[in-house]
């Protein structure tokens, strides 16, 4: 049956059981207050347009005379508030009161709230152009605790939005009168006189539950399409509730503590947030919408979709997965996470550091600047399906992922991440559509924050590749290798041989790889304070293979000189060709005592970088120059190292080693410093002209402490 709240009320008694949850649409947090405002809005737009409004069904029981909502509670008690307003506004009959004075609108959930509605019922205000809420407040019977009272606090927070809304309309909007509330209705529903189930009741009453972010982001999206096209409107809200729910069915975890329509919700509401963002960076919108923020989302979902293309383009986001069965499936045949899940160096596959179910892991984790990246460049292609074969697309599926792992420091993922300029974003996202269509991107490249020079070599590389098929297994296997992760641009896509050996090369041990190519006499990149870096980093996100930004001809001429039996005894070559010459230079210490140098394992700076490594003296001896633990030197460690079956010890300030009670051992620039007692004499190993030891100072120092 169809009612207006004047029709539903002038005749029984409004009862909210103690069942029912406190007044939510009167809380302070921000979902709560969009909810708020929106009704509201809605309720008063349709007042001064008199347009029906139907707030659809209230279910409940009656008893007696009383109506008992078992859903329904925030809608009726809105009206009511409503209905109270206009009635004191315009000193109207007030028919919210019984023959006897009591409130026909009751709250059982506590005694304050029944006593705040029999009051506020009654209540004349005296001036009905002032905030009432403050009138309210004024009151002798308002007591100071109901401030705390959820319920209570929620009636006067609405109330007051009421207020001021009802000020703010325009002089020919102001003249409502209760009858005018007669265009809003809703049906009722008697749940005993429909002898419904109790399982009905239990379906019916779960419905007090707050609505969820992706409920009411759905609703406030549906209804903006509906101002614009109501033909759109009817097959997107069907395809919400259909042929997207059943795509994001397929990601439901049904081991998860989650129910699968929280999943549902959480995921679909994850991957609009996502389109959102892509909206917001494509056209240049208001970038200080956080579309992470429920909130701001859904208040803002006017801002973000505009026109009825918008909304047809949104539509596209969701439909691009619709004709897949088995998403998970389709993402195995094509992308892959760990080297032992697919058979070594397939050029049919592509290495993914993440989740290779791209839509899965965007809506159910945690996503990275990098990841959502990729993502938008799998959307562009399955959007352009019909002009991009498949072939194609893995190649530049593959370039894409290569330009957005590509170097730590300079890498999308970072840039990206930290920049205030959606500009960037807008730029990058350009570019990933550009390489993934095969246009010329030229035009965005100089401006990109994604490294143009590997921007350029993939496309070169591309070009290369279908000419050169057989030499795409090499680049494969060198690509995919977990510390490149893409960045090949230092050997050069066309140097086969070089390419394959530095594979072999950087699938084993980092320390060998670096020990033979400082025995062949390669300078390692030297950095912001003469910092040199070196492969033995301890992270797989070393510097040395994801910095490159040009070829790298020294590595790639050792590469290619040498075949890997040379590499596997050049160490022991060069370190006995130092000691047959009695030149003892950076390289040697760190290639025969790798520990406190360019390992690190002992425990000093972990990450295998050493500042003025070119400098033997300040290098091995000064500590405020190189990362060392507990600032201690490095020469001395080693030699402490070689010297453990002695009683040696350290210093207390750690500027030397101490044995045998008063005998100190010191290093410096040009060797050591040995104290006995009060006797302090200088070791000069040193040579100045030629910028290294004469003499290994790891042996001296041993030797001293030994024979001392």
């Amino acid at each position: 049956m169809t009612n207006s709240f004047f029709d539903f009320i002038s005749n029984r008694y409004i009862q909210v059981p103690r069942l029912q949850r406190e007044f939510a649409f009167g809380r302070e947090d921000n979902v709560s207050r969009e909810k708020r405002t929106r009704f509201i809005d809605t309720i008063f737009n349709s007042i001064i347009k008199k347009e029906p409004l139907y707030l659809n069904f209230v279910y409940g029981t009656s008893n007696g005379e009383a109506f008992v909502p078992l859903d329904g509670q925030q809608r009726l008690t809105i009206l009511f508030l409503l209905h109270w307003y206009f009635i004191k506004k315009n000193k109207s009959e007030n028919f919210l009161l019984d023959s006897t004075g009591h409130s026909r609108f009751m709250y059982d959930t506590r005694y304050s709230s029944t006593v705040f509605f029999q009051e506020l019922t009654k209540f004349e205000p005296e001036d009905s152009y002032n905030l009432m809420v403050k009138q309210v407040r004024d009151m002798p019977w308002f007591e100071l605790a109901w401030e705390n009272d959820a319920n209570i606090a929620g009636c006067l927070t609405v109330l007051d939005y009421i207020d001021k809304k009802a000020k703010s309309l325009k002089d020919d909007e102001r003249n409502i009168s209760v009858d005018d509330l007669k265009v809003i209705t809703f049906d009722e529903i008697d749940i005993e006189a429909y002898e419904m189930s109790d399982d009905i009741y239990i379906k019916i009453n779960s419905r007090g539950k707050q609505l969820t972010e992706f409920e009411n982001f759905k609703a406030a999206f549906l209804e903006k399409v509906k101002s614009l096209d109501s033909n759109i409107h009817k097959y997107i809200a069907e395809k919400f509730d259909n042929d997207w729910t059943r795509v994001f069915w397929q990601l439901v975890d049904f081991n998860s503590k989650l129910t699968p329509a929280e999943q549902l919700d959480s995921m679909m509401f994850n991957y609009i947030r996502y389109i959102a963002q892509v909206f917001i960076w494509e056209k240049s919108i208001d970038t200080s919408i956080d579309v992470n923020e429920g909130y701001s989302l859904i208040s803002n979902v006017s801002k973000i979709f505009r026109t009825v293309e918008d909304f047809i383009e949104f539509e596209k986001w969701f439909d691009i997965f619709v004709p897949f069965e088995d998403i998970e499936a389709w993402c195995n045949d094509r992308f892959y996470q760990f080297s032992s899940a697919v058979v070594p160096n397939d050029t049919n596959k592509i290495r993914l550091w993440q989740d290779p179910n791209l839509l899965k892991n965007l809506t159910t984790g945690t996503t990275s600047r990098s990841s959502e990246a990729l993502f938008y460049g799998l959307a562009v292609y399955l959007m352009n399906q019909e002009s991009i074969d498949e072939k194609n697309f893995l190649l530049r599926f593959r370039s894409v992922r290569n330009f957005l792992e590509a170097g730590a420091k300079n890498a999308y993922n970072n840039t990206l991440r930290y920049s205030e300029s959606a500009n960037d974003m807008e730029i990058a996202l350009k570019q990933i559509k550009n390489v993934i269509l095969g246009v010329d991107s030229s035009e965005v490249t100089e401006n990109s924050r994604l490294r143009k020079s590997q921007i350029e070599y993939e496309e070169k590389k591309n070009t290369w590749i279908l000419e050169n098929p057989t030499a795409f297994e090499t680049i494969v296997m060198l690509e995919d290798n977990d510390k490149i992760r893409g960045n090949t641009i230092n050997i050069g896509f066309e140097n086969t041989k070089a390419m394959r050996r530095y594979a072999k090369l950087v699938g084993g041990d980092n320390l060998f790889l670096t020990r033979s190519l400082l025995s062949f006499g390669y300078q390692f990149p030297v950095k912001s304070k003469e910092t040199t870096y070196f492969p033995t980093n301890t992270s797989p996100n070393s510097t040395f293979f994801r910095s490159k930004i040009e070829k790298d001809n020294n590595l790639v001429g050792i590469l290619n000189a040498n075949g890997f039996d040379v590499f596997a005894e050049i160490s022991d070559d060069f370190i006995n060709q130092c000691e047959q010459d009695s030149k003892y230079n950076p390289e040697y210490y760190a290639v025969k005592y790798p520990k406190y140098y360019i390992e690190n394992n002992g425990q000093p700076y972990q990450y295998g970088n050493v500042r003025k490594f070119r400098k033997i003296g300040q290098c091995l001896t000064n500590k405020s120059n190189v990362q060392w633990f507990n600032f201690r030197n490095s020469i001395l460690l080693t030699v402490m190292d070689q010297a453990n079956d002695l009683r040696v010890e350290w210093l207390e300030d750690n500027s030397g080693l101490t044995w045998d009670g008063d005998k100190v051992l010191k290093s410096t620039t040009g060797g050591f410093e040995l104290t006995i007692g009060e006797n302090k004499t200088s070791i000069v190993v040193y040579d100045p002209d030629g910028n290294y030891d004469v003499e290994d100072r790891v042996k001296k120092g041993v030797h001293l402490i030994l024979n001392s």
